[in-house]
């Protein structure tokens, strides 16, 4: 549904739920088919410290809708004279297969977001505070930002050290939502769960 769930509401004769998620959203759910009837979506941002509000409020010059980044790796649109939510802008991709706010993960944050004056190109900038090396020590090290310091005293932290039947890493990449980690040792690409280190796939 797009957000944890807050509140269900039944109709008198049972046919639809009400269910108000925490994205500041309420879904009308057909309990016969089991379908989304209608979405009323307000405002979505809520501030907490994975997600504090970096962009601001920005205009966007065609239609003047207000733009700020909202859930993780999106920025949301919004048309303050109709007060409605106008779409949800997917700057990054999230990986479906693991929770946004889930413990350990990194998630990516957008910290700027401006407009051409005629409003036909829009830049964004996001940052994952995680960094991958592959040392000549057969090994690959994960690296965190340390963010409990000032950006001027700011220090790379390793959180873990990966191997693989002793052969030296030479490349490594993160995938776009940073969910999964790809590191080629000699002619083998392995894969990896970077927040825990675990080992995924690899070609035997």
């Amino acid at each position: 549904m797009g957000g944890s769930i807050d509140f269900i509401t039944i109709s008198p004769n049972n046919r639809f739920y009400c269910v108000g998620l925490d994205d500041n959203s309420i879904c009308l759910v057909n309990s016969i088919i089991q379908t989304i009837e209608q979405v009323i979506q307000g405002h979505q941002y809520v501030h907490h410290t994975l997600n504090p509000l970096t962009t601001g409020l920005k205009i966007e010059p065609r239609n003047h809708h207000v733009v700020m980044n909202e859930v993780l790796g999106s920025l949301q649109f919004y048309n303050a004279n109709a007060d409605s939510h106008v779409m949800d802008l997917e700057v990054v991709l999230m990986s479906t297969a693991v929770r946004a706010a889930e413990k350990g993960i990194v998630n990516t944050h957008i910290i700027h977001v401006v407009f051409l004056p005629n409003g036909e190109w829009m830049v964004t900038v996001d940052v994952r505070p995680i960094a991958i090396t592959t040392p000549q020590d057969k090994t690959f090290k994960v690296w965190n930002l340390n963010s409990n310091q000032s950006n001027t005293d700011a220090t790379w932290i390793c959180r873990s050290v990966g191997v693989y039947r002793n052969s030296e890493a030479k490349v490594a990449a993160f995938s776009e939502d940073g969910s999964m980690l790809a590191v080629r040792f000699g002619q083998t690409i392995t894969l990896w769960y970077p927040y825990l280190n675990s080992i995924q796939a690899n070609p035997e």
